[in-house]
């Protein structure tokens, strides 16, 4: 594989691995609102929903 070839790659690679990161993040606190509203538990879930507004903010 030639060079710019390999970059090209890496760089798709990586690409990946930065949204695969960020998809396990919103699944995670998914995870956790879920959880929290099962749990009917207010408190935790206003916090929850705090950062996931602040995640959004950052991501914009």
């Amino acid at each position: 594989m030639s060079s710019p070839e390999r970059d090209k790659h890496l760089t798709a690679l990586a690409n990946l691995e930065a949204f695969c990161e960020a998809h396990n993040e919103k699944t995670k606190l998914v995870e956790q609102i879920q959880g929290l509203l099962f749990k009917c538990d207010v408190r935790y879930l206003r916090r929850a929903l705090r950062d996931l507004k602040d995640y959004i903010k950052d991501k914009k």
